[in-house]
């Protein structure tokens, strides 16, 4: 959700669209899990303006158009503060919704990083609970997404392990 992501971004202070573009395509950061094209992130802003998360000014330039500073809102900030540390619900969504959130979770501090880390690591435990609670079909093919799946799991929980360990 590329939204919550950009109220992230937002959470600092006020910043302009192409600002917020230039962090996203950074080499060493966002850019390495998540592509966006500009349009899209003009989208983006649109929308969450309408929700009313965020909103906008309009700061005259010299010999320059008028450029909108957008900021957030009472309720985007509340909305990107709780979201910031829940657990992704599925494990695909550790590839990219997960890495920002640990890439947001990182500018806030070690606090924020460790409850990420815990809670994320809690959600894990309780799906490799729940596929062992199920043992696989003796059909071969339920066998072996049943193991893929649990050793995917099991794979997350070893890697949410060092990652907190290298961080602290």
């Amino acid at each position: 959700m590329i939204a919550y992501v950009l109220l992230g971004l937002l959470a600092p202070g006020p910043r302009h669209a192409y600002a917020l573009y230039r962090e996203l395509r950074q080499a060493d950061g966002l850019w390495m899990i998540w592509r966006l094209k500009l349009p899209r992130l003009y989208a983006i802003l649109d929308r969450l303006e309408r929700e009313g998360l965020i909103r906008s000014e309009p700061v005259p330039q010299v010999r320059r158009p008028t450029r909108r500073v957008f900021r957030l809102t009472p309720e985007g900030e509340a909305r990107y503060r709780q979201w910031r540390t829940e657990p992704v619900p599925r494990g695909r969504d550790i590839r990219q919704l997960f890495l920002a959130k640990l890439y947001l979770a990182r500018r806030e501090g070690p606090e924020i990083v460790r409850q990420l880390l815990q809670r994320q690591r809690a959600a894990c435990q309780q799906w490799l609970d729940a596929l062992q609670a199920a043992p696989p079909s003796p059909d071969p093919f339920a066998r072996a997404v049943w193991h893929y799946r649990r050793r995917y799991v099991e794979m997350l929980l070893d890697w949410l392990q060092d990652v907190e360990t290298s961080w602290h």
